[in-house]
């Protein structure tokens, strides 16, 4: 993405932040003011997304400022995200549907490590540390 289409992005979520922020007050009082439940907390982070928002839309022009705007408006959104499905129930499932690839890679690499492991010791190779490489290096120089 080029430089302009960046902006013309920009542009276009400010827009859309400034409609439905208009008319919403953001020091209007809190629904669950000081309750310790995932209600009180999810409405919380809904009026921090909202103020990344204003901000990002009082930065208008300064795509640098807008741009870390855009990124801490994503996390919020995205931890809103991971929450509205912990309190369904679904998150578990979205966690381990994520974590199953990455799982499979770490297995795979395991794998290939005792692989290696073992060919090294079928060839009476013992495996070595930083510092004695360093030493057989030195000592194979002075030579």
């Amino acid at each position: 993405m080029d430089e302009k289409e960046y902006k013309a992005q920009i542009s276009s979520k400010i827009d859309a932040y400034s409609t439905e922020l208009r008319d919403l007050p953001l020091t209007r009082p809190f629904l669950h003011p000081g309750e310790p439940s995932l209600l009180g907390f999810k409405e919380v982070l809904v009026r921090f997304l909202e103020l990344e928002k204003m901000k990002m839309i009082k930065r208008d022009g300064d795509t640098v400022g807008a741009g870390f705007a855009e990124l801490r408006v994503n996390g919020y959104e995205e931890v809103l995200g991971y929450l509205d499905g912990y309190m369904e129930g679904t998150v578990n499932e979205t966690f381990l549907q994520e974590a199953q690839p990455l799982e499979d890679y770490r297995i795979r690499v395991s794998q290939r490590h005792e692989v290696a492991m073992n060919k090294l010791r079928s060839l009476d190779m013992q495996p070595c540390d930083d510092e004695t490489m360093r030493q057989e290096a030195a000592a194979t120089k002075s030579k």
